[in-house]
């Protein structure tokens, strides 16, 4: 896909700058965000995925009121590849997005969009960061079940991923304490583990 810089509709309207006060571009491990952008066009599969976590990295560092439409746009561009590990990356940069965002952002809603169209992603690592970062969202139906349905993942990654996830979710995560029982009887000795330590945390008996 190419990368052309096209920035949302409302870049059009809004003015738009990044850098800092002295008109330096900023950096990240010694790049800008331009020659992290040049890499993920460029590199080979580990580097386009080692540029992709730089720019979500980069952007968590970066993002402030006069910048934020670039770096939602980059973020988005990422989500866009057509490299799984690249829409990771971008996914868990927007999850990282919203939280940079005043609650009555009109931006706060954008990722949410896009996050929404990832819990259908082809990849269950992209879906289930979808569904984690979902969790300030209002309508939380669609990503629960995203993650309750990773539960099942025939891959011990992709549950321990999902149990993670639900944990991070705290008292959000009830609907899905019957699931989490499920996989303390997992036959991974580290998924039984980690759900029984998410139950736990939901009822209050973790240390």
């Amino acid at each position: 896909m190419s990368r052309g810089r096209f920035l949302l509709a409302a870049a059009c309207v809004i003015p738009i700058t990044i850098g800092s006060a002295s008109g330096d571009e900023p950096q990240f491990l010694g790049r800008t965000r331009e020659q992290w952008a040049e890499q993920l066009e460029s590199g080979q599969r580990r580097q386009r995925s080692h540029a992709a976590w730089a720019i979500q990295e980069f952007a968590a560092t970066q993002i402030d009121s006069e910048n934020h439409l670039i770096w939602l746009n980059e973020l988005l561009l990422l989500c866009e590849s057509n490299s799984p590990s690249v829409r990771y990356w971008g996914t868990v940069g927007l999850g990282r997005f919203i939280g940079k965002q005043e609650p009555a952002s009109a931006l706060r809603s954008k990722a949410p969009e896009a996050l929404s169209r990832l819990l259908k992603d082809l990849s269950p690592a992209v879906r289930i960061a979808a569904a984690d970062a979902l969790l300030p969202a209002r309508d939380k139906a669609a990503a629960l079940a995203v993650l309750v349905e990773s539960l099942s993942h025939p891959q011990d990654a992709v549950r321990i991923q999902a149990i993670t996830a639900l944990a991070r979710w705290g008292e959000a995560a009830r609907p899905a304490v019957a699931s989490l029982r499920k996989a303390t009887a997992d036959s991974s000795e580290y998924v039984k583990r980690i759900a029984t330590r998410a139950l736990a945390k939901l009822d209050g008996t973790s240390p």
